[in-house]
């Protein structure tokens, strides 16, 4: 897309530049990440491939490094991270796991999400837990917590080792939160259909009923925020882009 590029390059030059601020005790600061906003009249419908509208702009931010946060309240599927993390569980609907589509997906877009993901390790996570979860029940009742599944394969994609930003910090806090909640409902996902039960729950449910907080704008992350125009409403930056601007959008 001409126009994201366009618009992160110039945020990319613009990084850094004198600002002189309104407030006389502050004087003339360089500009950050947080100064800049990408507004379009919607962010989360979809485009003819598939994709959300907001998607060009920010893979050209993150093409050049330049951190961003999509609007006041958004689902965290919207991200590319959070997103990741639920096709990753989905991996394991089937009682087998298709190896194929799991180096497939590794290269294409979990290493891109966890960039010190190491694939063998989640490989055995990911077989492990489609044993625990699909074999039959021989006696009894076994506690099998999806929040369990979620730490093995934090632990598999060396979060630890990844320094992730503010906005990102928080939706695998979020991530974590559906995990909880799913707890509540189920005491385990010890059978195919069960945890089908909680990937369903993830693709509908969850959807819309997870979303990073308002707090995120209040704290403003140094990072480019990425909204609709009516989000914005109220908020003032110094560098301010007006995009996607076609008829009958």
């Amino acid at each position: 897309n001409a126009e994201a590029e366009w618009v992160a390059n110039r945020i990319n030059y613009l990084l850094g530049k004198s600002y002189e601020e309104n407030d006389s005790a502050i004087g003339t600061r360089g500009l950050c990440a947080s100064d800049f906003a990408v507004l379009m009249a919607s962010t989360n419908t979809y485009e003819r491939d598939g994709t959300y509208r907001h998607s060009a702009f920010t893979n050209a931010l993150d093409a050049l490094g330049i951190p961003c946060a999509i609007e006041a309240q958004a689902s965290i599927f919207v991200y590319d991270l959070g997103n990741c993390l639920r096709e990753t569980f989905e991996l394991l609907r089937n009682p087998t796991l298709d190896r194929a589509r799991l180096v497939q997906y590794f290269n294409s877009s979990i290493r891109s999400s966890f960039p010190n993901a190491n694939l063998r390790e989640v490989t055995l996570v990911l077989a492990d837990w489609q044993r625990l979860i699909h074999q039959p029940i021989s006696a009894g009742r076994r506690k099998i917590a999806p929040q369990q599944l979620l730490y093995d394969l934090l632990t598999a994609f060396h979060v630890k080792d990844t320094n992730f930003n503010e906005v990102e910090m928080q939706i695998l806090g979020v991530f974590s939160k559906i995990m909880e909640d799913v707890e509540s409902v189920y005491f385990s996902v010890d059978t195919t259909e069960r945890f089908q039960e909680v990937l369903n729950y993830l693709n509908v449910m969850a959807e819309e009923g997870y979303e990073i907080g308002p707090d995120e704008i209040i704290q403003r992350p140094d990072a480019v925020f990425v909204s609709t125009i009516h989000k914005a409403k109220g908020l003032e930056f110094p560098v301010v882009f007006l995009v996607d601007v076609e008829q009958n959008r």
